[in-house]
């Protein structure tokens, strides 16, 4: 902008005089840029190592919490007042969009109940002895036992949901099998009845293991991992009560190993796996169902995203600031706040299509109320990846249009 200053001129004297209201004007345009700059400088540039510039940063997820140090004050207030309006906004959500059936995207994250029961279903034996002991003990204590005299038959493991599948499967039998260890490699022999009782103490240390896998995987301590799935609804088969991370992996170990175990040794013994052999076990669906993979990576992807986006803010705003004063255009604080709203858009986004997911999968679920057993687990696992698979697409589209609104147009969301 051309500043115009009125000048007179003094023929005798050769003086040259300013405008009085130039002056000032030239005064203002200098404190001005001053406080621009200073502000700038203060807010987006500096940070000291002190706790005016310390942030914590609250997972309501996981419930952990960390502080984040040198922080520059303007973008750390920007970040909480979206953070605490994000919040806002995902609680009024809630009400509209939340099933009493499961947990919320703000609870658990995106598809926490959807997929936490497909990392259940497919849960196995991953201990050698184990599993060699477990085939063992459905060829003697069950095939060659209780199936052999009538007091039980494959169809009795087949039907049995939920945990109930542990009563169906422990013996009284006083026939032996062979318990393997590291130590004895040969097996031990024992009676049916004293090998269960190791077996389903084994099953329960597999299934410790596995749950805090599991939460480890998706960034949580152990417990809250299972607090968060006896809160979730889950296809129990105990009319839908509230069963524990741990009983529910425990009868999932159970009913693949099973699975397993009888498609192994029927063809040796003249039983028939029919009930089995159309199909796969879930160990295999899990590895050839490309869809099912990119959901978990997607639903592993975006927390770590949206925090990289985050910390690629916090960076910015050192060159935004430093672009600011040498150009003295606002424009680049004002494309930091589009930034922060973009951000604070992903999760109410992400809560409506954590509800899309909860609908999907309990219209098609509805057929299996009874609960999972081993004759349809593998349907219902299909049916949770394939609903899942449909929404795996949509989630990449978050970000980009969550930009467009914070942008203000189609055009940011085409381009």
């Amino acid at each position: 902008m051309v500043k115009v200053f009125i000048l007179r001129c003094n023929s005798r004297s050769g003086k040259i005089i300013f405008n009085q209201n130039s002056r000032n004007i030239a005064g203002f345009e200098v404190l001005k840029t001053g406080a621009f700059v200073l502000a700038i400088q203060a807010l987006f540039i500096s940070a000291p190592d002190d706790d005016n510039h310390a942030y914590a940063v609250i997972d309501t997820i996981s419930l952990q919490t960390t502080e984040v140090r040198q922080v520059p004050k303007g973008i750390g207030e920007f970040l909480s007042l979206f953070t605490m309006l994000e919040d806002g906004i995902m609680a009024k959500m809630e009400l509209y969009f939340s099933t009493p059936d499961s947990l919320s995207y703000r609870q658990a994250g995106l598809g926490f109940t959807v997929g936490t029961q497909m990392e259940i279903m497919r849960t196995n034996i991953i201990d050698a002895n184990l599993k060699k002991t477990f085939e063992d003990y459905i060829l003697n204590c069950k095939i060659d036992g209780e199936f052999a005299t009538n007091d039980q038959n494959l169809q009795h493991l087949i039907s049995a949901s939920g945990t109930n599948i542990l009563s169906k499967l422990s013996s009284n039998e006083s026939r032996l099998t062979l318990f393997y260890t590291d130590a004895n490699v040969s097996g031990e022999v024992m009676s049916c009845k004293d090998a269960w009782t190791l077996i389903a103490s084994e099953l329960g240390t597999q299934a410790f293991n596995n749950q805090s896998a599991y939460a480890k995987a998706r960034g949580l301590i152990a417990q809250t991992y299972a607090n968060k799935v006896t809160e979730a609804e889950m296809i129990t088969g105990i009319n839908n009560a509230n069963v524990t991370a741990k009983e529910q992996l425990v009868a999932a170990i159970a009913r693949n190993a099973t699975v397993d175990a009888v498609q192994k040794v029927a063809n040796f013994n003249g039983v028939s796996d029919s009930l089995l052999t159309k199909q796969l076990s879930i160990s295999e669906l899990s590895m050839t169902n490309s869809s099912i993979l990119a959901n978990y990576q997607a639903q592993q992807t975006i927390p770590i995203l949206k925090a990289l986006c985050t910390a690629f803010i916090i960076v910015l705003s050192w060159i935004a600031g430093i672009l600011a004063i040498a150009t003295m255009n606002a424009g680049y604080i004002k494309f930091l706040i589009i930034l922060n709203v973009w951000l604070m858009l992903w999760s109410p986004l992400f809560q409506v299509l954590n509800f899309a997911i909860d609908i999907l999968v309990s219209d098609a679920l509805s057929m299996y109320e009874n609960g999972l057993n081993a004759s349809n687990q593998v349907g219902v696992y299909e049916i949770l990846g394939g609903k899942l698979a449909i929404v795996t697409n949509l989630v990449w589209s978050v970000p980009i249009l969550a930009f467009g609104i914070a942008k203000g147009g189609e055009f940011a969301m085409t381009q």
